[in-house]
């Protein structure tokens, strides 16, 4: 009762100071306390942010604000009336609950400070900023038409006309950007706006990033991802801060294909599936799908799409050169007469390439000398590979199943190994030696003949193996390492190359259990889903070896062990496993007390 109290008074004293930010123990001690829980919400309450209903009432000296016309992830923006010159304006206003941030206060300014700069008829151009009523504003350019989100969303593809007419436009926009140091980094449909007379106009530089020589200054953490999934560059995706102007070259190509196809790169069903996606698979036009669009378009985009920047267009007036180039490019005669006359051509021309082949090949038999035997390659192909995720180059490296290796594991320690097929078992989080903030990813493997296991580590958090999980089949290249006595395969430190190295071959999903007696009649050491309402929840927090025992609405017993439960701290979702959570969990089947129960080795999703 007493630790009840102490945990109550310190909710108190941190509301009263102005702190929305718990800690774990206040956050598990808020899941229990009614008292606190009225505490919380009469607190939230005050602090909520104006509806759109009680913002246009708001009097903002000389302008006049009539409707809310659109909303994003820092403010909404509202039409306004600017009474001194009479003209319609889109006033910005960061959210009333974004204010009290220091930080994302100092980017809005800095985004609106950056736009005022740019006056180009292709950029939304800035008037004005201020604060006032303890809110931020900013004044820009009404742009009265539609965005390419919402044209989309009627004619769902352009005509690759007029989809070359409006990236040509915004590359003019991205060349003025680069002129001053400016990447956009979100660039996408919903950002580009379409004026009356069909002038396309760049919007929304809230994510801009003012490449001054020293970023100390930079706003952006480093390894946060900021930005929209779908038109999010490869290195972007690894680290936001340090991308420039290529990394918008490739949003704007990702942006091209939306236009050209009507679908986005990727289809998945989270954000951080299509990040893998990114990291992982090769853009590609769909055979079939994609056949109205015209080859040289197709050979453009991809380049702008290439996974290295270095293979991209390096500046937006380079594509702007090429884009340009296509509009001289001179039609194909559709002349049956000159059809005719390259038939001819071309028949001419393979008879002589044949009599060429002939005689040369009746200058070989006639030789004195006879031609060089075929070298010899010792090697057999079979057991090797040709992939090698740390260099361009391509070398032969040895391709071994899990036992082949174990067995072999002395003599290629330090060395590049390719595993051609192995099953995830587990899958968790750990932070190493240098905190929480440097986190790493470990999968056991095991081979399924042979049941032996191995284990592949990975110097990133889990965030880009969302779209793995256990009991799915995997191909892995990586270095042979040895860690405390045994063996591992490690897939290095960038999450960047991720996709050189690790492969889905197939997804396994498990089978589900649906009661309680289901489990009885599942063999042990089965891989087994279920999902349901924690009824019952108990956590044992020992100092080195803590566990969870707890029972699912369907009467299904499990087990979390101390690897998932740091799992669930490091993704910060442990506060969410409590009774009557939802949760989705994947383990194997195993004896207890004269029972049966499922030893958790994956949580899928868990909610309250």
């Amino acid at each position: 009762m007493n630790k009840i109290n102490a945990n109550c008074q310190k909710f108190k004293r941190q509301l009263l100071q102005s702190s929305t930010k718990l800690s774990l123990n206040l956050q598990l001690h808020l899941n229990a306390c009614p008292q606190c829980q009225k505490l919380y919400s009469q607190y939230k309450s005050k602090r909520k942010s104006p509806s759109s209903s009680t913002i246009p009432t708001l009097k903002i000296p000389g302008y006049r604000i009539q409707k809310k016309i659109g909303s994003g992830a820092m403010g909404s923006v509202y039409l306004a009336q600017q009474l001194s010159l009479k003209r319609p304006v889109a006033l910005k206003i960061l959210n009333d609950t974004l204010c009290q941030d220091a930080r994302i206060v100092k980017r809005f300014l800095s985004e609106a400070r950056a736009l005022g700069k740019m006056k180009h008829p292709n950029l939304v151009q800035v008037y004005d900023v201020f604060f006032t009523q303890g809110l931020f504003f900013y004044v820009m350019e009404f742009v009265n038409g539609p965005s390419l989100k919402d044209i989309l969303k009627k004619k769902q593809k352009l005509p690759p006309k007029k989809a070359l007419q409006i990236i040509q436009q915004i590359a003019k926009a991205l060349t003025h950007l680069q002129k001053h140091n400016i990447v956009h980094r979100d660039i996408k449909p919903g950002n580009i706006l379409l004026d009356e007379d069909g002038t396309c106009k760049l919007a929304d530089l809230g994510l801009a990033k003012i490449r001054w020589e020293n970023q100390q200054n930079d706003q952006t953490a480093e390894h946060h991802i900021i930005g929209t999934p779908h038109y999010m560059a490869p290195e972007q995706v690894e680290n936001s801060k340090n991308v420039d102007t290529r990394a918008d070259i490739y949003a704007l190509g990702a942006t091209f294909y939306h236009l050209l196809t009507g679908h986005t790169l990727y289809q998945a069903k989270s954000q951080y599936e299509i990040l893998a996606k990114i990291l992982q698979e090769e853009p590609q036009f769909i055979p079939g799908r994609d056949d109205h669009v015209p080859e040289n378009l197709q050979q453009i985009v991809l380049k702008m799409l290439a996974f290295h920047p270095e293979d991209r267009y390096q500046t937006p007036e380079e594509l702007l050169v090429e884009l340009n180039s296509l509009q001289h490019t001179p039609q194909k005669s559709h002349n049956p007469y000159s059809l005719a006359l390259w038939g001819i051509a071309l028949g001419a021309l393979s008879t002589l390439i044949t009599l060429l082949v002939t005689l040369l090949v009746l200058s070989k038999i006639f030789q004195n000398t006879p031609p060089h035997p075929p070298k010899y390659h010792p090697q057999n192909h079979s057991t090797k590979s040709n992939y090698n995720p740390n260099s361009t180059r391509k070398t032969t490296i040895p391709s071994l199943n899990i036992p082949q290796l174990l067995a072999k594991a002395p003599s290629l320690l330090g060395k590049i190994v390719h595993i051609p097929q192995a099953t995830i078992t587990k899958k968790y989080l750990k932070s190493s030696r240098k905190g929480q903030n440097h986190q790493i990813t470990l999968l056991q493997l095991q081979d399924r003949n042979s049941q032996q296991n191995l284990t592949a580590v990975c110097y990133f958090p889990l965030q880009p193996f969302s779209y793995l999980h256990v009991g799915d089949t995997i191909q892995l290249t990586g270095k042979l390492t040895q860690y405390r006595n045994k063996w591992q395969i490690s897939l290095g430190q960038n999450p960047q190359q991720l996709h050189k190295y690790l492969k889905k071959l197939q997804q396994q999903p498990p089978p589900h259990l649906s009661n309680s007696q289901e489990l009885q009649q599942t063999p042990n050491n089965q891989l087994v889903q279920t999902k349901g309402k924690i009824l019952k929840l108990k956590i044992f927090q020992k100092k080195y070896h803590p566990w969870a025992l707890g029972t699912l609405e369907n009467h299904i017993p499990f087990k979390i062990n101390k690897h998932l439960l740091k799992t669930l701290k490091l993704l910060k979702q442990y506060h969410q496993l409590q009774k009557n959570a939802y949760i989705h969990l994947i383990g194997k089947v195993q004896n207890y007390k004269n029972s049966k129960q499922i030893l958790v080795y994956e949580i899928l999703s868990i909610q309250k």
